[in-house]
């Protein structure tokens, strides 16, 4: 056999060859026949096709649960269907379905139209570049798909990448495209005015069109669903020539969203996949978690038997670690797809007892900052208005930190200015105020500044919303008890406990404030951070490495 190319062999001479190799160490050999075996299997345009091209493209195997995902989106084509599908952040589903798969159907489908869409224009662009890049420099695309290149002279870039056929003639290639209107790729932001008037006849993938931007608010969700039945749904070409294959994938932020309206039109193949499902001790890699597992809090909502969807790389210690990570409301969303659970009302948080603060551990505050108008000692106009609110906090000798008490209430903008100012008289050991600089609170940072012997630290929220900084920020430290809540009854703490246990219905000027004064104290709020340990599709970079947290790159004054 060995005076035939491989080329030459036929499959039964390669399975022998395989078997000698196996058993020789002949690993180059063995690779070479296996490469060649996945090359020919790509050619195909089912399940099987599009594991091998992955597996060529990226490296490693198509893992068991995307291997669903890919099942049930040719099962839904075959059937004419768009395609659903739910999946916890970090599973791959932008690599697998939005970058793998629609290459592969370009490779597959060169005349066909292709169009992504995403939250925003910036993570399109970013999606179609990959492929871009895929198809004009992998090798495995080209000894895949050797004919389709791209068409550079039609335009290959962020307005539209094209491709074309090398073993026709050009003329010919274009008599083929003739009625196609778009570029063979595309990728816009859904709310890009771009979108208006595009017929892709090939693939119309929605990949994460949800953000905070689009999802905070009923009408915001209500824009975005107008948007996707105004525009984007009426792009789906259904003639005797092309039927687009609609897919939508993305992580659910809420009932209300444009995911959940295409669930409940019924016209969509629905598939989910949460990062771990219930299952019984016999099981096959059944795995329980108990009080034993739990590393920061104790988080009893995930307590018993569970089978992983990706074992590879979410084992039952990966999940814990996620579940300190992101709080309870954020696990169950972005994890669990289960937003029934996620809207429990109420943030968790651990108690500690009053009696055991010392209030000469090194102390600080957090200001949120509103004020009224007084007129001959009246106040004017305080019934609809944000309460000023100072939240005072203790960092415990065991590395801690923990609310001990606040003021919270509607005051003039001299007695804000005095609240600040007398707290740090008040202790022995205190370190500094936080104070948000956005909106009325660069007003009080500039009446502060006027006493330079006050110590404060000025930030920036960046434009986060006040629920989205609470739930994503301070919710893990409060479950993992790494920032504590003292049980003493006061105003501030009793305000602040009950806007907790109402969240995200409660106060939010108390828990606000809270964030400031956490603000204040990254050497205590180090949790594992997520985004450097693991990027949107689930790659681990330094699993443990430690991150201050998102409070540590902030200067002090």
């Amino acid at each position: 056999m060995l005076d035939k190319t491989l080329e030459e062999l036929t499959s039964v001479e390669r399975r022998a060859l395989m078997r000698e190799s196996w058993a020789g160490g002949d690993t180059a050999l063995l690779n070479a026949l296996e490469r060649e075996f996945l090359i020919g299997l790509a050619s195909r345009y089912d399940p099987d096709g599009f594991a091998a091209f992955y597996k060529l493209t990226h490296g490693n195997d198509l893992p068991p649960h995307a291997r669903a995902w890919i099942n049930h989106i040719f099962g839904c084509e075959e059937k004419g269907e768009g395609v659903l599908i739910f999946s916890w952040r970090g599973s791959w589903k932008t690599v697998t379905i939005s970058v793998t798969l629609v290459t592969f159907y370009i490779g597959h489908h060169p005349t066909a139209a292709n169009l992504i869409v995403q939250a925003n224009e910036a993570s399109a662009n970013d999606t179609t570049e990959i492929i871009a890049n895929i198809v004009q420099y992998s090798s495995s695309w080209k000894e895949v798909f050797p004919n389709v290149v791209p068409d550079e002279l039609r335009g290959w870039g962020a307005k539209g990448y094209h491709v074309k056929r090398k073993d026709l003639e050009y003329d010919a290639w274009n008599d083929l495209i003739t009625t196609r209107r778009d570029p063979t790729l595309l990728g816009l932001g859904i709310r890009s005015k771009a979108l208006i008037g595009r017929h892709p006849t090939g693939i119309l993938l929605l990949d994460d069109i949800h953000d905070e931007e689009n999802s905070a608010s009923e009408r915001e969700r209500a824009n975005t669903i107008n948007k996707l039945t105004g525009t984007i749904l009426p792009f789906l070409v259904e003639d005797d020539a092309h039927n687009t294959l609609f897919i939508g994938v993305g992580t659910p932020w809420h009932t209300e969203d444009a995911y959940h309206y295409l669930q409940g039109t019924g016209e969509f193949g629905f598939h989910e996949t949460p990062v771990m499902s219930q299952a019984k001790k016999e099981d096959k890699d059944a795995f329980r978690i108990t009080a034993k597992d739990m590393t920061h809090g104790e988080h009893t909502d995930i307590y018993g038997w569970w089978t992983s969807s990706f074992l590879k790389n979410w084992k039952k210690e990966t999940i814990i670690r996620w579940r300190n990570r992101t709080g309870k409301r954020e696990f169950w969303r972005m994890y669990m797809l289960n937003l029934a659970m996620a809207t429990d009302a109420g943030i968790k948080y651990v108690v500690f007892p009053s009696e055991n603060i010392d209030v000469r551990w090194p102390m600080g505050a957090g200001v949120d900052y509103a004020s009224t108008i007084q007129i001959r000692g009246k106040k004017l106009g305080t019934e609809n208005r944000s309460k000023f609110a100072m939240c005072y906090g203790a960092k415990t000798p065991f590395g801690k930190a923990v609310v001990y008490d606040g003021i919270v209430g509607h005051y003039s903008q001299w007695q804000c200015e005095n609240y600040v100012e007398r707290a740090q008289g008040m202790f022995e050991n205190y370190d500094t105020t936080g104070v948000e600089m956005d909106g009325k609170g660069e007003e009080l940072y500039a009446l502060l500044s006027r006493k330079p012997n006050l110590q404060l630290l000025p930030f920036w929220t960046g434009g986060a919303s006040k629920l989205n900084r609470q739930e994503r920020i301070l919710a893990p430290y409060l479950e993992t008890g790494l920032l504590m809540v003292s049980d003493g009854d006061t105003d501030y703490l009793n305000a602040l406990r009950k806007s907790l246990d109402e969240w995200p219905h409660g106060n939010s000027d108390v828990i606000d404030a809270l964030y400031a004064y956490a603000k204040t104290i990254p050497e205590v709020l180090q949790i594992l951070d997520s985004e450097s340990i693991m990027d949107d599709e689930g790659v681990f970079q330094d699993e443990y490495a430690l991150d201050p947290g998102p409070f540590a790159k902030i200067g002090r004054r």
